[in-house]
């Protein structure tokens, strides 16, 4: 029994559109993923410079967010250059960063730092992405995995500490 070209045909049509529709959904979900990453960066800093010229003693609650596409959040007072590979060991080590920039690496972008009124002490934070064969159908289908944390953030003198 021989079976019709246009079947076959059809068939592997089916299989194109259904791969293209699940890549292109994936590139929404992954661009949703990076904005989400980079307002909450915004208002993280926003809500640091405003902690900066409150009283000692004051707390607030600020929230990280992260993707897979994050390599690091961290604070420094150094932003002439990174040694990426120095970053990613310092994120796996969870080391303590300390600074007056806060700076966000992301993959395929550029470094960015913003400038903060006093210095912040917190760790090296960033995602490490264990990739599987199956990753890129969960990934078109529900986007970047996401990691919310919410610390607390407390003014000291001259500096601000984001408890563990």
């Amino acid at each position: 029994m021989e079976i019709p070209f246009q079947i076959i045909f059809s068939i592997l049509l089916i299989i194109v559109l259904i791969s293209s529709s699940l890549y292109f959904f994936s590139i929404l979900k992954e661009e949703e993923s990076e904005k989400r990453v980079f307002t909450n960066f915004n208002e993280l800093v926003e809500e640091l410079k405003n902690l900066c010229f409150s009283f000692p003693g004051t707390k607030r609650e600020v929230k990280f967010l992260i993707n897979e596409k994050t390599i690091a959040i961290f604070f420094t007072n150094n932003i002439e250059s990174f040694d990426l590979n120095e970053i990613i060991k310092k994120v796996k080590d969870s080391e303590k960063s300390e600074g007056d920039f806060i700076c966000i690496i992301y993959k395929n972008k550029r470094p960015y730092c913003e400038k903060l009124p006093c210095k912040v002490l917190y760790k090296y934070i960033g995602y490490e992405a264990k990739e599987s064969f199956l990753d890129f159908f969960v990934k078109s289908l529900y986007g970047l995995k996401e990691i919310e944390d919410i610390k607390v953030a407390e003014k000291f003198k001259d500096y601000i500490n984001i408890s563990k």
